[in-house]
């Protein structure tokens, strides 16, 4: 997966930043939770207060573009973001949620455990 930052733009009414991003894929369609971590690490912000908006994939293209948004706290992510959004990528837990990949690890870690 290669991540490019197409725009970068700073909101001062809103206290964030709006990043617009291109993403070339080399096999499967990436989760947002890895887009969210590579985008992250590339940028140097904050996870906790940086939400990724949305993620468009053309059809029978390897290429996805997308929004995300960065946030100077947490609490001005919460007070700005409309719930729908907050719930999407957050999740009624109140933690971003993992990538399946993650949650099937997680599954196989637990059933060899239970045969111990």
């Amino acid at each position: 997966m290669e991540l490019h930052v197409t725009s970068e733009t700073t909101n001062n009414l809103l206290k964030r930043k709006e990043i617009k991003f291109s993403i070339s894929e080399d096999n499967a369609t990436v989760s947002k939770a890895e887009i969210h971590r590579e985008l992250c690490k590339k940028l140097n912000i904050s996870p906790e207060s940086t939400i990724i908006v949305s993620v468009n994939q053309a059809f029978g293209a390897r290429q996805s573009a997308g929004i995300a948004h960065s946030y100077h706290s947490k609490e001005e992510m919460e007070k700005t973001e409309p719930k729908h959004v907050l719930n999407r990528f957050i999740g009624k837990k109140g933690e971003a949620q993992p990538a399946k990949d993650e949650k099937k690890e997680e599954k196989k870690e637990e059933k060899a455990e239970e045969k111990k």
